[in-house]
């Protein structure tokens, strides 16, 4: 009942995805800088978890300049390590290239049980601090000026 469920919401989305996805196509085998733009623009329609995470961060500031700067920062956040990865992605060797995608799903989940232990704030020192030791002790903030 659960996966039916599941799948009711991911529809959508999946859809989304492969439109975009088969409006690539033509696009990819294209050269210049034009088509590069046109790649890109595509590329920020496609379905993307942790964008929509950022939304959500940017929404829970209940400020629209602040969710638009946060939105802007995280953008601008993501550049070095996308160009990184096209510049050097090519340079991996294919098997390497093979193994970094399969761990990439058991990276996303220690990513998320990290920031699970985070927010329970066990006084896991670097990994969960306790919040209200940090909150009891005002004193032990710097200043900068």
């Amino acid at each position: 009942m659960l996966a039916a469920r599941v799948d009711i919401f991911r529809l959508p989305l999946r859809g989304i995805g492969l439109r975009v996805k088969h409006a690539m196509g033509p696009w990819l085998r294209r050269p210049g800088l034009g088509a590069l733009a046109v790649l890109g623009a595509l590329n920020g329609l496609l379905p993307c978890g942790l964008v929509y995470v950022a939304c959500f961060a940017a929404a829970a500031t209940g400020q629209v300049l602040t969710a638009i700067e946060y939105m802007l920062v995280f953008g601008l956040g993501t550049v070095p390590m996308m160009l990184g990865l096209s510049l050097a992605g090519g340079a991996l060797p294919v098997p390497l290239r093979l193994r970094l995608q399969r761990a990439i799903p058991y990276c996303l989940a220690l990513v998320g049980v990290l920031l699970i232990l985070r927010g329970l704030a066990l006084g896991i020192p670097y990994v969960s601090p306790n919040l209200a030791n940090l909150a009891a002790t005002p004193a032990a903030a710097t200043c900068c000026h």
